[in-house]
Order: structure tokens, then sequence, then C-alpha cells
């Protein structure tokens, strides 16, 4: 049977988006090396949950995929902000200065006070943010077609 599986498909690309966001946010915190790869893994995330949700590969679930890869990656990049900047800030001043942690962090608050979090979020925007927002929505658009993933939900269908 061919059901539209629409608001479904919208439904668990908002989830992932919002939990792989987060992860990535979250990764961000740790290590910003590996911010490619990571971005990949969201758009493969976001990309298996339509289609296991979806079912079919469909033009319009791949475009779904795609845009909610976008939309998580920023919702990482807000969260990465919030969470991770005045620790960066503090971490630089302490290299620079040589001070302690104690020292560095009113520091840190002064010149992390005075900006908002979308200015914090453009100045901390790049040209390869925009690469990885790229590379993560084109895994996400790709993942939904990949013809062995379907078939292996095809079959799990077929033996229930």
């Amino acid at each position: 049977m061919n059901y539209n599986r629409v608001g479904p498909v919208l439904i668990a690309a908002l989830i992932s988006s919002v939990i792989s966001g987060a992860l990535w946010a979250k990764m961000l915190s740790i290590s910003t090396a590996l911010a490619g790869i990571s971005s990949i893994i969201v758009g493969i995330l976001i990309g298996l949950s339509v289609l296991l949700v979806g079912r079919t590969r469909k033009i319009g679930y791949g475009l779904i995929a795609s845009a909610y890869a976008v939309i998580g990656l920023t919702l990482g990049k807000f969260l990465d902000v919030r969470w991770n900047t005045l620790q960066r800030i503090q971490r630089y001043l302490m290299n620079q200065y040589q001070i302690s942690a104690e020292q560095a962090e009113p520091m840190a608050q002064a010149q992390f006070g005075g900006y908002s979090t979308w200015e914090m979020i453009t100045d901390q925007t790049t040209s390869w943010d925009i690469l990885l927002y790229a590379a993560a929505a084109y895994f996400a658009f790709r993942i939904v077609f990949v013809r062995f993933l379907h078939n292996v939900i095809q079959t799990v269908e077929e033996e229930d």
C-alpha cells in the first residue's frame, strides 16, 4: 500500500533534526576538529529517519530531509553559541594572558555579555560552515534514494 506519509515524515524529520542538532553542538564543545564529519552524520541521520518513516524514495522526501538537515545544523550552531562561546573566550584569555580560570571568567563574561546570540552566530559563521550545511543537505537528500536501504525497508515490511 502506498499511503501519503508527508505528515509523519515532517514530524520525524523535525525530531531527528532537533536531536542531531543538539548532539552536533555537544560534539563541538568537545572538539571542533570533527565538525565536518559530524555534520555529514547529521545529514545521514535525518535522511535515514525520513526514509524509515516515508518508506519510499520521493524527491519531496529528499527535499524535506535536506531542509531539515540545514535546520538541524542551524539549531546546532545556535546551541553551540549558547553553550560553548563563553568557555572558548575563557580558554583563549587563559592561554593568551597566562591567567587562571578564576581571573579569566569575569573577563570572558564581560566580553560575551555585550553581544546578542544572533551577533555571535554571525560572527562565528564562516564559509566553512556553509560547506558543512551543503554537505549535510546533500547527504540527507541522497540517503533517501539509497536503493539498498529502500530494499531492506521493503523486505522488513513484507515479512510483517
